[in-house]
């Protein structure tokens, strides 16, 4: 796990000292498409599994990789800092949130089959870049079909919105929905 590159010495250096620990870092820094898919495949309990946890700790993720870059690197978030590094104490995942993903896959996968042919959804772990190492992403889920080929699958809870139809909801500013220029209603492309 990358948690365990951490040097508490390095607190006390200069930004372009750390740009150049980091640089060199990222160049012996390895992971080869093999140990990418073994991990995905070791993780697919996802926070159920420590593994995850290990493997998550110290990279950007696709849920961080938005405030990642936005973050000041002279003064980064401490709050986005502890996110990337310890995943474990910030994950908020409720079994009710597990229990409610895999419904809404499951509700997926019959929509799916009723327009697509040879569907197979499946869950999905956790997969590092093997090109960039420190970055990392689990997916809700894969699918596939022989009409169009692989894909992800992203669930996003609307709690927040029930009492709200699908085009109200999408015109408040804060929900994963947006509607486009010609109104169809889409998930927001800048959404984190």
């Amino acid at each position: 796990p990358l948690i365990n590159l951490y040097d508490r010495q390095a607190r006390d250096v200069s930004t372009e000292e750390l740009e150049e620990r980091a640089e060199k870092l990222l160049e012996n820094m390895t992971v080869t498409q093999e140990q990418s898919e073994i991990v995905e495949e070791e993780t697919r309990a996802l926070s159920k599994s420590n593994i995850w946890f290990d493997q998550r700790s110290g990279r950007i993720t696709a849920s961080t990789f938005k405030a990642a870059t936005k973050t000041d690197i002279t003064k980064p978030s401490v709050s986005l800092i502890q996110k990337i590094c310890y995943p474990k104490s910030h994950s908020f995942t409720s079994e009710a949130t597990r229990n409610h993903e895999e419904l809404a896959r499951n509700y997926y996968e019959i929509q799916h089959r009723l327009a697509h042919s040879d569907v197979l959804v499946e869950t999905a772990g956790f997969r590092i870049s093997p090109t960039h190492p420190f970055i990392g992403a689990s997916p809700d889920g894969y699918v596939s079909c022989s009409c169009c080929g692989p894909g992800l699958i992203e669930i996003k809870c609307t709690f927040c919105a029930k009492a709200l139809s699908e085009g109200e909801a999408a015109d408040l500013a804060n929900f994963c929905l947006e509607k486009n220029e010609q109104g169809t209603i889409r998930l927001k492309p800048d959404h984190a």
